[in-house]
């Protein structure tokens, strides 16, 4: 049984030690973590892997068969090289995983490579997730046809002994091998290739087991299937903590109560605008209020805009209310019975501080305050004033060119019994449950979503809504859209991945009831959300909220603004219609 080893001496930060990786990458610890390398190697040859976590002495090197070296940044020593040189031509093994030029100058990584021909080159291959091939048959491309590569170095090889085995689009080797006495070297030139991102993609892990193989010893046993069973079943990264499930029970980021901050209800009491008749007016009002919130209020806000959060929401609790609240208007419109506006204004308060309010010309008529209450017709229809279904987790608007970046509700009241809890599932918290080739999955453009009831859709029909990636953006920290009762896989690896992020963003579900003067915030490219079930006696004290929906960028939305500035139409006309 051959054992292995993972040199953290001198790595810039790859760790198979998971509380390490959450100490080295606070925000986010996938970017450290390899222990799925680790997990990998146990799965195939019962071996366990241990790290090595200082300077290399003489019994270093021969206490392990293979030795995997990943983005190294501190330098190797002189008398390291040897120890290293010797322990290959000796019988050892060693993968050693490269980065993008400039990234490991102080390593002397070519220095380490010099002996068996093989070098990082300073030329960055040629573009981000670039599609390599197989140059030559080897052991270690069987059943290798193609491997996903996010970056990193090109490799050059000088001597006969080495080979290159696979290359990029350019002609770029990517991955090389050499036998030096009755030892091999693997060199890749990027470490991400098997990051948790791309460990699901193509052949990546399948070049990983091939390597690990080959530099073990063409007689080593191997679990064959273990592979597959890895990419398809179970989750490969760190799981975050999922209790407690309410809002209010968790410490820190997600909650601020400003039931005793001084001065807000001076806010109300300088307001003068009608938001209805003088909405820009209102906003310009709105916008310098925010200037003038206590500091802890704004840090908040500032620092969610920027970092978002797990849980793709932030939830401000106890804000001054209406003086006197009307009753609940018996449908959506807007309710000529309300004259007070400080729902109003803290919306505006905080969507001019996150970007720009918007509206849609089909939702609600087009206005930028959108009043929410259930009304009978409408009670089991896959709409926001529904009562008596579950509204489930969703993206606003997921099918939209231009949907909104945050999702505002204010609470003006609340259900009569508290049953409607307003649902949160943050992508960061569910992307550590999903299995490495479902992750793979979501980035691809192989999901078609459906259009909104209230945008056309009469008969709530899956699937007649635009071709898009349910993730997209940063690998290790990606935007979501994500809408399962109206979208649809296109093959059975999206349908599965479909099934797996829904079990993903349920099983880390939170949840809050809204009370009146809370106002919950809703990253809406970071989080899905949806309401409970609850029951409304439209006796004009039932549940009602207001909406707001902003964009980061009004500009990108340009060409669409034709009634206002802050009015999208875009038509959409679903299929059969």
């Amino acid at each position: 049984m051959p054992t292995f080893a993972y040199d953290e001496a001198h790595g810039e930060r790859w760790t198979i030690d998971a509380a390490r990786a959450a100490e080295l990458a606070r925000e986010n610890p996938d970017q450290a973590y390899y222990g799925h390398l680790a997990d990998l190697t146990l799965a195939m040859f019962g071996s366990t892997a241990n790290a090595i976590t200082r300077s290399w002495r003489q019994e270093t090197l021969p206490a392990c068969d293979v030795l995997i070296i990943a983005h190294p940044r501190e330098e190797f020593t002189g008398a390291e090289i040897e120890l290293f040189r010797e322990w290959i031509s000796e019988g050892g093994a060693a993968l050693i995983l490269g980065d993008e030029p400039g990234r490991h100058p102080s390593a002397d990584l070519n220095g380490l490579l010099k002996p068996f021909g093989i070098q990082v080159t300073d030329h960055r291959l040629s573009t981000r997730r670039v599609t390599c091939a197989p140059i030559r048959p080897h052991p270690i491309l069987e059943g290798v046809e193609k491997v996903l590569v996010w970056g990193g170095s090109a490799l050059d090889t000088f001597e006969a002994a080495a080979v290159p085995l696979l290359s990029g689009p350019d002609g770029q080797t990517v991955v090389a091998v050499a036998e030096h006495g009755r030892g091999r070297v693997a060199v890749i030139g990027d470490s991400d290739l098997f990051a948790l991102p791309f460990w699901g993609c193509d052949d990546n892990a399948r070049l990983f087991a091939g390597t690990l193989s080959w530099l073990a010893g063409n007689g080593a046993a191997v679990q064959a299937d273990a592979v597959e069973q890895a990419m398809a079943a179970g989750s490969p990264g760190i799981t975050r903590a999922t209790s407690p499930t309410r809002l209010t029970e968790i410490e820190g980021a997600p909650v601020v109560d400003v039931r005793d901050v001084p001065r807000l209800a001076e806010a109300l009491a300088k307001l003068d605008i009608d938001p209805y008749a003088q909405p820009e007016e209102f906003l310009t009002h709105a916008e310098l209020i925010y200037h003038e919130l206590p500091r802890s209020v704004r840090n908040a806000i500032i620092d969610f805009r920027r970092r978002s959060n797990d849980f793709g929401a932030l939830l401000i609790r106890g804000l001054p209310p209406d003086p006197k609240t009307p009753l609940t208007p018996p449908s959506s419109w807007r309710s000529m019975e309300k004259r007070t506006f400080a729902s109003e204004l803290w919306l505006a308060v905080l969507g001019c501080a996150l970007g720009e309010p918007i509206s849609y010309a089909q939702e609600k008529d087009g206005e930028l305050f959108q009043n929410m209450c259930p009304t009978p017709g409408n009670a089991e229809r896959l709409s926001s004033e529904s009562s008596t279904i579950l509204l489930d987790l969703h993206t606003e608007t997921a099918f939209h060119p231009y949907l909104p970046d945050y999702l505002l509700l204010y609470c003006i009241r609340p259900d009569h019994h508290k049953q409607a809890a307003t649902l949160v599932s943050g992508t960061r918290m569910l992307l550590g449950e999903l299995p490495p080739r479902s992750r793979a999955a979501l980035f691809a453009a192989d999901f078609r979503t459906g259009i909104d009831y209230s945008f056309g859709n009469s008969d709530e029909c899956k699937g007649n809504g635009p071709v898009l990636p349910v993730l997209s953006g940063d690998p290790w920290d990606p935007l979501m859209i994500f809408d399962p009762d109206l979208m649809e896989g296109l093959n059975e690896k999206a349908r599965t991945a479909l099934r797996d992020a829904r079990e993903a963003a349920e099983k880390h579900l939170k949840y809050a009831y809204l009370d009146e003067g809370d106002l919950l915030v809703v990253d809406n490219r970071r989080a899905v959300h949806g309401r409970a079930p609850f029951t409304a006696r439209y006796d004009g004290m039932d549940r009602w909220l207001q909406r707001m929906y902003v964009i980061t960028d009004l500009r990108s939305a340009q060409e669409d603004r034709q009634q206002s500035a802050r009015e999208i139409y875009t038509e959409f006309v679903p299929p059969g219609s």
